[in-house]
């Protein structure tokens, strides 16, 4: 499984993504290929100029520093979508 940020959305002056689980199978049958994805969303991420915050599908919050672990440019891309003149 791979984990990656969809497109950020703006809305107003707040930028929410969703961090994802994503992977890929393939297989091999005689005579035929397969093959299937899969997308889970792992964490909704908001952000501020005053803040990031991290909850999961459920909305219970999560540590936005285990996250930023497991995902380093969160915090980047996050912060490169927000508006420039703060609001």
């Amino acid at each position: 499984m791979t984990l990656r940020l969809d497109p950020p959305r703006r809305l107003g002056g707040i930028v929410v993504a969703a961090l994802c689980e994503t992977g890929a199978h393939g297989w091999r049958l005689p005579g035929a290929l397969g093959a299937a994805g899969d997308k889970r969303p792992v964490a909704i991420v908001i952000g501020t100029w005053d803040e990031i915050v991290a909850v999961d599908p459920q909305g219970q919050p999560l540590a936005l520093a285990d996250l930023e672990a497991a995902f380093p440019a969160l915090r980047d891309r996050l912060e490169a979508a927000m508006p420039q003149d703060g609001g």
